[in-house]
């Protein structure tokens, strides 16, 4: 005979059978292994360089001015829409490529960008410090499009030694 204690437990076990039987259903799951490899086609490259032309000692103040044939071309290319941040670290003067000549060329550099490499009228200041600017579309085809930055400069050329005097820009230029 069942007596009352153990027939309640014989119907705890059971509806506590019943209990996990609802709610121990196989769990499943799915994952994905999702691995996403993202390559810009981001570049920055010299079109041409800023160059002087060869000077005598104390010829005084030369400029390559902004149009000059010999001002500095930089391309930038990005996508569309693209917010660029351009900062530059100019130099404040050419070195002699003989680090025993101490002797310096002053040198005022700057810089515009512009969105045609050819209309170099219709462009804008680059200031030294952070500068953010938006990559416009051009008329190619595609989400890629290029802005140029114009390099042009003054010198001064004093009694300095003869050699070749260079130093350099450094452009920093970061993508958001």
């Amino acid at each position: 005979m069942l007596s009352l204690q153990n027939f309640k437990l014989a119907v705890s076990a059971v509806f506590f059978l019943l209990f996990m039987m609802n709610f121990t259903q196989p769990a499943s799951a799915q994952f994905i292994d999702l691995r996403l490899k993202i390559e810009s086609k981001f570049t920055a490259q010299t079109e041409q360089p800023l160059s002087f032309k060869v000077y005598r000692t104390n010829s005084g103040k030369k400029a390559v001015g902004l149009g000059n044939m010999n001002m500095g071309i930089l391309s930038i290319n990005a996508l569309e829409d693209q917010v660029l941040l351009i900062s530059m670290n100019k130099p404040e003067a050419l070195l002699h490529q003989n680090s025993a000549i101490v002797d310096r060329i002053p040198i005022n550099l700057s810089a515009r960008y512009g969105y045609s490499i050819q209309n170099y009228d219709d462009s804008f200041l680059l200031k030294s410090s952070l500068s953010p600017i938006t990559v416009k579309k051009d008329m190619s085809e595609g989400p890629w499009s290029s802005i140029y930055i114009f390099m042009f400069s003054s010198i001064t050329v004093g009694d300095i030694a003869h050699g070749l005097y260079a130093n350099d820009l450094i452009l920093n230029v970061e993508y958001l």
